[in-house]
């Protein structure tokens, strides 16, 4: 993956796509609930022949509950350390408490930096 500027549309976008394993269908992103049972507010999620459909509006950037779901993943497909190495370094923590008090968009652009390292 190349290292060109993205948008925050596009993070999100990979975000989703990368680390969620969602697909994007119309104003939806989809996944297989066997996968991710996908927890969200009532007006933004509906269920459909065993899939889930999260509305576009999902944002990790600004909405911490979304955030808790990339965690998730994060966790799940083992790339806690490689993650916590990167926005350890990108804010150039002294301490774990730093890597904890990290805002959305920082956590967000660490594990985008990682992504197009891949």
């Amino acid at each position: 993956m190349t290292n060109k500027p993205l948008s925050q549309a596009e993070k999100i976008e990979l975000i989703a796509t990368e680390v969620m394993g969602w697909e994007k269908k119309g104003k939806w992103w989809q996944s297989e609930k066997s996968l991710f049972e996908a927890p969200c507010s009532e007006h933004s999620t509906y269920s459909h022949e065993g899939y889930d459909h999260l509305h576009l509006e999902w944002n990790p950037y600004e909405d911490w509950s979304h955030w808790r779901q990339v965690e998730e993943k994060i966790i799940e497909k083992g790339m806690l350390q490689k993650y916590f190495n990167k926005i350890f370094h990108a804010i150039d923590a002294t301490c774990e408490h730093d890597v904890i008090t990290a805002d959305l968009p920082t956590r967000c652009d660490a594990l985008i930096s990682i992504l197009q390292e891949s």
